[in-house]
């Protein structure tokens, strides 16, 4: 998304002035993205090693790659419905042992979240996994870690609190 806002800005054939930049900022960011108030990449980057941290380096490293334009979600209200999302859980194969981290062993490729199902003791996101197939399923909160997608907009969002909106 940066190397885009650059390119408008370079680009004369676009003819996009500056405080037409700022004006779509300042609307995608009037939209209600109250969970990224305060946040930079950076921030994000280090919540997600937080998050990760119980596991082997190596294992880390690689899932941290794997979710760069991700961003951790611990609070239910910060879930964007529609949006991607990828988690940790536990291979058929493998039942999880007291010395292992709480969240599973494995990343998922993940879905789009469609809805949220409440229950007693436990919230659950659903899941379409292939919409060619409809293919979908569930997963709970309560045992998991949540990676959502970081959208467009989210981006933009993100760029604004950085103040890095100069070419």
């Amino acid at each position: 998304m940066e190397e885009l806002i650059k390119k408008m800005r370079k680009d004369p054939e676009l003819q996009v002035s500056e405080s037409q930049i700022e004006e779509w900022i300042e609307e995608i960011t009037d939209k209600g993205f109250h969970y990224l108030e305060g946040k930079t990449y950076e921030i994000i980057e280090k919540e997600k090693e937080e998050a990760l941290q119980e596991y082997p380096s190596t294992v880390k490293e690689a899932w941290l790659q794997s979710l760069k334009q991700y961003r951790v979600v611990y609070d239910i209200q910060d879930v964007v419905h529609g949006q991607y999302a990828r988690w940790l859980y536990w291979t058929k194969n493998h039942t999880r042992i007291p010395d292992e981290p709480v969240y599973g062993n494995a990343l998922h490729r993940g879905g789009t979240l469609t809805h949220i199902r409440f229950t007693g003791n436990d919230v659950y996101f659903h899941v379409l996994f292939n919409p060619q197939k409809n293919f979908r399923g569930s997963f709970s909160l309560n045992s998991t870690i949540l990676f959502q997608r970081i959208s467009p907009e989210e981006h933009m969002v993100l760029l604004s609190e950085e103040g890095d909106t100069s070419p």
